[in-house]
């Protein structure tokens, strides 16, 4: 599953928001739309991400499209349930310019406990 969220770069709070549930990993990603970008080779990006305990997790990104990248969720970063504050810091060069913050909403699974069968026959 991929959510597309579209950014900019003007230092400010944006109300755009991604959500996702509390374990998962792997499997979803993040499509990040930068307005007024245009991909350069050797361009990088990198989702900052500020978890609900004050912890900070990095994402490395990979180029999508022309002014897009792709962030794959990780467990590291849902493994806490509440909201994480994020940005995307893009490298170019020896510089470096970061888009507004956005929400990653982290909710817990409808049900908890391991994935088991308990279907009686």
């Amino acid at each position: 599953m991929t959510q597309t969220l579209y950014l900019s770069f003007q230092g400010g709070i944006s109300d755009a928001e991604a959500f996702a549930v509390q374990g998962d990993r792997n499997l979803s990603s993040l499509r990040c739309v930068l307005r007024g970008y245009r991909y350069r080779n050797n361009d990088t990006a990198l989702l900052r991400a500020t978890k609900p305990d004050g912890t900070v997790c990095y994402l490395t990104g990979t180029h999508d499209t022309e002014n897009a990248f792709r962030f794959i969720l990780t467990e590291q970063i849902t493994d806490l349930e509440g909201d994480a504050r994020c940005d995307i810091a893009l490298t170019r060069g020896n510089g470096i310019i970061s888009t507004d913050e956005f929400l990653l909403k982290i909710r817990p699974a409808a049900a908890s406990g391991d994935m088991t069968n308990t279907q009686k026959e």
